[in-house]
């Protein structure tokens, strides 16, 4: 039968919904899209809706089919693939290699300047727990950075590294020019990629929205997004864009094991409930130019693991939970644990805030207020 988005004929995927739902909002339909619990591996960008109706017409998402309890189940947006088996070419001792499923080309967070070391987006996955990336080839930023620019590369031509240097449980990319881009693991002894299963990351970004306004997500798990390292904090796998959304409500949603940034609020009128934001490269949840918000038992647990350094304040835009510009603010029952930075971070321009009941522990700062005008 031909999927009409009802309860007897569901769409197969989001992507295969959505042109359904841009219609229903362009017209002034409020709508609710109701996802069954599974894993769904796609990516959708939606910055090209522009109508007055799309933004402002009701739009809920729901993770949970709306029919069952939160902890049966929830819809799962994942940016990695499972490469089988027959894809791995065994390399000897414990090594092996697969083609790259995307090519998502090295970041640096901006601020850099010429010379500095690039980093991998890539993340492998083995039985669902990460594997640590190691250097295989040497990659240099080739300008200076200012925010908002993304950075050009420049290969040495030598590399003082190998696919052979890597250790048990780690993995590295290759993608220089001339060079096929593949993935490398070493597995632990005795493992082989028969006997595990192992995901490498494939999309950037699960979805990328225009100005939206009126918008409810619940009950989703976003993760193993390979979205790159941006100080404004503009490529989020969930992605607002950077103007005033207004009236937005996120409740029982999990942002995990992202590449840069779990999530940034940008807008007037938001709620984040229950809500969990760990285990982000970047930074767990990111903060700017957010007017009247309410965040109620939400956690922010061992991110930062792309940036720390000696300095325990690091980059200027990380922490567990890092806000700027931040205005009439509640932060109820919050939780930052293990981050390698500043558990809750409250940056320059934040007023009128006012957090209780936070538990924060085993971070490198606790609690952060930088120069504000005070609470």
């Amino acid at each position: 039968t031909n999927p009409t988005g009802s309860s007897t004929a569901p769409y197969p995927s989001l992507t295969a919904a959505w042109n359904s739902i841009v219609n229903r909002l362009n017209s002034g339909t409020p709508t609710r899209v109701l996802i069954r619990p599974g894993i769904y591996r796609e990516s959708i960008n939606a910055s090209g809706q522009t109508s007055t109706n799309f933004r402002t017409t009701p739009l809920w998402i729901d993770g949970n089919a709306g029919d069952t309890p939160a902890n049966d189940g929830v819809a799962t947006f994942r940016g990695s693939v499972v490469i089988p088996a027959s894809a791995w070419t065994d390399l000897g001792g414990g090594l092996f290699r697969a083609l790259r499923p995307s090519d998502l080309r090295p970041q640096q967070d901006s601020f850099g300047y010429a010379g500095m070391r690039a980093h991998y987006r890539d993340m492998v996955f083995m039985n669902g727990m990460p594997l640590r990336q190691e250097q295989i080839e040497d990659v240099d930023i080739a300008m200076s950075l200012s925010a908002g620019q993304d950075a050009t590369y420049a290969y040495p031509g030598t590399s003082e590294h190998q696919p052979s240097d890597l250790t048990p449980g780690t993995f590295g990319v290759t993608t220089r020019p001339g060079v096929t881009q593949y993935v490398y693991i070493r597995l632990p002894h005795g493992l082989t990629p028969s006997k595990v299963t192992l995901e490498v990351t494939e999309h950037a970004q699960w979805l990328v929205l225009p100005p939206k306004d009126n918008l409810t997500v619940k009950d989703l798990v976003v993760e193993r997004y390979g979205n790159r390292i941006d100080d404004s904090g503009n490529a989020t796998p969930l992605q607002f864009a950077k103007t005033t959304n207004t009236n937005v409500l996120l409740e029982r949603c999990t942002f995990r094991w992202n590449s840069g940034h779990g999530l940034k609020p940008w807008g007037v009128q938001w709620t984040i409930k229950d809500s969990h934001f760990d285990y982000n490269g970047f930074v767990g949840l990111s903060v700017a130019d957010l007017v009247n918000s309410s965040f109620e038992n939400v956690a922010f647990n061992f991110n930062n693991w792309r940036t720390p350094g000696a300095n325990p304040v690091g980059s200027a835009f990380v922490g567990g939970l890092k806000a700027h510009k931040t205005v009439q603010h509640r932060l109820w029952r919050g939780i930052a644990v293990g981050n390698l930075l500043p558990g809750v971070w409250y940056d320059i321009s934040c007023e009128h805030v006012f957090n209780e009941d936070l538990i924060l522990t085993k971070n490198s700062l606790g609690h952060f207020w930088e120069y504000s005008k005070g609470p």
